[in-house]
């Protein structure tokens, strides 16, 4: 059986998430993510923005910064991921969408228990190209833990109890 793989870079190197993980695609341009406001009390990698597909103030990860990997704004602004993680409805802000991939399960390798015993979840596995390239795959609903996904839960409430006010 086959497995549809979203194709996207982080600092130069490449992940994947599946599919039926990914709900839309938004381009991010730059206006769109600078003006978030990030606030001394969010981690560097967490923003609110409305994003005007949902109209809801919805949480923006630098994805690259959530997983310790140097971050920068593409020039472009990157793209948005919007997705569920641990149960929070986020977008994900990664450099560059390359598109899908479909792999046979010949190329896919989960990773072995040991491996997650002590650590994230967060990668699950890998994705080996024809051309020996490496696609890490994630887990979105393992990118939070359990206290981020309360946390962001909390703040995102109150952005919503003051906009109604």
């Amino acid at each position: 059986m086959d497995t549809d793989i979203m194709n996207f870079s982080l600092g130069g190197q490449r992940f994947g998430l599946l599919v039926r993980q990914v709900e839309n695609i938004i381009k991010a341009h730059s206006g769109l993510l600078l003006d978030t406001g990030f606030q001394a009390t969010m981690p560097l990698w967490l923003a609110f923005k409305q994003i005007a597909i949902l109209d809801q103030p919805l949480p923006v990860v630098s994805l690259a910064r959530k997983l310790g990997l140097e971050a920068s704004l593409p020039r472009d602004g990157g793209r948005l991921l919007l997705t569920h993680s641990g149960g929070l409805h986020c977008a994900l802000l990664v450099d560059e969408v390359y598109g899908l991939v479909h792999a046979g399960n010949q190329q896919l390798r989960i990773l072995p228990t040991w491996l997650n015993a002590g650590g994230s979840r967060t990668v699950w596995g890998c994705y080996l190209a024809p051309d020996d390239s490496l696609t890490i795959l994630l887990d979105p609903d393992n990118i939070f833990t359990a206290s981020e996904s309360a946390a962001i839960n909390h703040l995102l409430t109150r952005q919503l109890e003051g906009a109604t006010r």
